[in-house]
């Protein structure tokens, strides 16, 4: 029996009850414990360690602070900053124990007394689903305020905490700023990934070889065997070398950026060393059990951490596996890697909506390269910096090498068709049902029965890929939440197409001019909702017009997701930001198609007409916008660009073509746009706003509103409502706002 396991999962389902996010969550989690006490273990600790878990369960307040946002600036002890940007964040703590996130040009030791000018902001909640929920992710680690600081001043609070942090800060940035070997040493050893580029990163994602950057067990292990062997052969006893790194390994797991991968497998180690000096064997589950109980006991947000749920998870499934974890050399090493893969694949298409069937083969050659060869000399270049800084950049250069045999191996994987399947977010009950293959799976493996296995453990992955998205028979469209800017996605009934109509973007300004912000909304908002519905390829991409904020994505875009064609307004001339996207999509062998007034096609029951720009007329850049008419489950809905109203006029010859129930209104509901005459003639029932929160042109214009809302029409406007989402079936319309504007109730 192993009794702190058996109470770690109650206290977990304690936790989960009382504070998850779902009723299903929390019925799932009250009832898994019932079946522990019931059918595993009738001890009363089991009972107690649920009912602590409902005691200690993470209660995120919507606002508790000291502060009233009104500060001129705060005062309080900085933690280790760390670079965002081209700046530096940090936590500041304030005597009243508020922790803020502070964005500062400045970088302040660890432990200095800082006084913050600037204005505080409630960080921003996610306005889209599957969008990184920023506001939450403070939230749960109790931090309500960012200050974008003015100004900083800070007197020095020096001790040796804050000198550790900063020989820490310091040694990092040297290491990181050695080339791609030193990017690759400083996720390695001090869990830092952001000296990697980003389409690296991206890259290792997309093939599962992301975790090898972690820092966990086989970092902990490998320090730990090198200074436990060290100390023993220069003349230590075994218990003076336990006691050693028992000392040296909460130094370790900071230094290594104290992740939940690291803090789990360092706790394990140096409860494993405590348990030495007992003379006694206990079972690595229970070691493995107290550590996760002294974990989630002293920091109870964690249990929302995707760091701990993969690592916790995947631990515990290898050491219950350990019956069918046998073999020696690379064959144990890949049977290892399966069963990680396959443990932790429910969790990671929860959480990231997609899987590479190449997975497996990346790892076979990633985990040996890393394990033997990189890591090593990686702590070996990281230790030899401070006094040898050239045997450092020796040896950054044969990791470099290394990693080039391995970029090359992934470079090939990418290339291969139809690796990465979009699974889409599955629901809780396929994540359940998964694991329930999983366990059954490796029980049948146990028993020798490894085809009938397979065989289950492939269904289960069907089960999850395969069933939602093609007999769901319902339309629906999409109106994102990409700021001031457009993007709509289109799925047709049983997803027989899926059609985007542009796609968002951000223009920064720079000393140069003008450029498309990286961290726009194609990143931010629209790839993770394509993910995130399991969509993996758009049938076509029409874009309306040549302006940033309705194509300013492409390139990012085409780059990430398959694009069958995309669609453009007729025209003599393009601007120039349209010709460098047309670039970007002859990469990707993306084909561009012109439109004008007349096209049309259809899709089983769906047919689709442009009724603008025509050919032989002479448009301003918003007017030649191409005005989509789709007739969907019998309801018509009508997208518009960015025209104004000398071709809403032109549009207004044509009636009957112009009636819609949806209107997608143009221009963000600008006054030059949705007219009177034009709102009569197009006669819908709902329009959809696209603009952004607090956006600087003041869209949507309040006359336009009263325009619409005297007319009956009822009206959603993203700035407000966030992504807005309809659901058709048959002639009958279903809107599901992703927020609720408080006004409306």
């Amino acid at each position: 029996m192993y009794p702190f396991f058996y109470m770690f999962i109650s206290l977990l389902c304690g936790m989960a009850a009382a504070s998850g996010t779902g009723i299903e969550w929390r019925v799932g989690a009250a009832a898994a414990a019932l079946i522990v006490f019931i059918r595993v273990s009738r001890k009363p600790s089991v009972a107690a360690a649920f009912l602590l878990g409902v005691l200690f369960a993470p209660a995120f307040e919507e606002f508790s602070s000291h502060l009233t946002g009104e500060e001129e600036y705060v005062e309080g002890t900085a933690g280790s900053a760390e670079v965002a940007g081209e700046g530096y964040r940090f936590i500041l703590r304030t005597e009243e124990k508020d922790q803020i996130t502070v964005y500062a040009s400045e970088r302040p030791g660890a432990g200095d007394k800082c006084l913050v000018y600037g204005t505080l902001i409630k960080p921003e909640e996610a306005r889209s689903p599957f969008q990184f929920d920023y506001k939450n992710y403070l939230l749960r680690q109790n931090i309500y305020w960012q200050i974008f600081a003015d100004k900083i001043e800070c007197s020095e609070g020096r001790n040796l905490r804050a000198e550790f942090f900063d020989r820490r800060f310091e040694q990092l940035h040297r290491i990181g700023g050695m080339g791609p070997g030193g990017a690759l040493a400083a996720a390695l050893v001090f869990g830092e990934r952001s000296f990697i580029e980003e389409e690296r990163i991206d890259q290792y994602q997309m093939l599962g070889v992301i975790h090898l950057l972690a820092v966990s067990g086989l970092h902990v292990g490998l320090i730990t065997a090198g200074v436990w062997l060290l100390l023993v052969r220069i003349g230590m006893t075994r218990e003076t070398a336990a006691v050693i790194l028992f000392l040296l390994m909460p130094l370790y797991i900071v230094y290594a950026g104290a992740a939940p991968s690291v803090i789990r497998a360092g706790v394990m180690t140096m409860l494993g060393l405590l348990f030495l000096f007992s003379k006694k064997k206990i079972p690595l589950l229970e070691i493995y059990s107290v550590t996760g109980i002294l974990y989630v006991l002293m920091q109870p947000s964690i249990i929302y951490h995707i760091g701990f749920q993969l690592s916790f998870v995947t631990s515990a499934g290898l050491i219950l596996s350990a019956g069918i974890l046998k073999g020696n050399g690379f064959s144990l090493m890949m049977k290892v890697t399966f069963a990680a893969q396959i443990i932790s694949l429910p969790l990671l298409i929860y959480y990231f909506y997609s899987i590479s069937l190449m997975t497996f083969a990346a790892n076979a050659l990633f985990i040996p390269v890393i394990s033997f060869i990189v890591l090593p000399l990686s702590f070996a270049g990281v230790f030899m910096e401070p006094g040898f800084p050239w045997g450092t950049e020796w040896v950054f250069s044969r990791v470099e090498t290394c990693m080039y045999i391995l970029h090359q191996w992934l470079d090939m994987m990418e290339l291969i068709p139809g690796h990465l399947v979009a699974a889409g977010k599955p629901l809780p009950v396929f994540i359940i049902l998964w694991y329930v293959f999983i366990l059954i799976g490796f029980i049948i493996w146990e028993k020798r029965k490894k085809w009938t296995a397979a065989a289950l453990l492939s269904s289960a992955v069907l089960l999850v890929l395969l069933v939602p998205p093609v007999l769901d028979k319902n339309a629906y469209i999409h109106f994102l939440d990409v700021g001031q800017g457009d993007a709509s996605v289109i799925e047709l009934p049983g997803r027989e197409a899926v059609y985007m109509i542009d796609t968002g973007g951000l223009v920064k300004y720079t000393e140069e001019g003008t450029e498309i912000s990286r961290n726009g909304p194609g990143k931010q908002v629209v790839l993770p909702f394509l993910k995130g519905r399991g969509i993996d390829k758009i049938d076509a991409l029409i874009i309306s017009h040549g302006h940033a904020d309705h194509m300013g994505e492409i390139c990012y875009l085409s780059s990430r997701i398959s694009i069958g064609q995309v669609i453009y307004p007729v025209s003599e001339t393009v601007p120039e930001i349209v010709t460098e996207a047309f670039a970007c999509l002859e990469e990707q062998n993306v084909p561009v198609y012109f439109v004008n007034k007349g096209d049309q096609w259809a899709v089983g029951e769906s047919r689709f007409y442009v009724l603008h720009p025509a050919e032989s007329q002479s448009w301003s850049e918003n007017d030649r916008s191409i005005v989509l008419k789709a007739e969907i489950e019998g309801l018509s809905f009508l997208f518009t660009g960015d025209i104004e109203e000398p071709a809403e006029k032109e549009l207004e010859k044509n009636p009957e073509l112009l009636k819609a129930d949806v209107l997608k209104a143009a221009h963000h509901g600008s006054i030059t746009s949705s007219s009177e005459t034009f709102l009569n003639t197009s006669h819908p029932h709902t329009a959809v706003i696209s603009a952004g929160v607090d956006n600087r042109f003041g869209h949507p214009h309040e006359e336009v509103l009263e325009r619409m809302e005297s007319k009956g029409i009822t009206v959603y406007q993203t700035n407000l409502h966030g992504t807005v989402t309809m659901k058709v079936k048959a002639g009958v319309l279903e809107t599901l706002p992703f927020l609720h504007d408080t006004e409306d109730g």
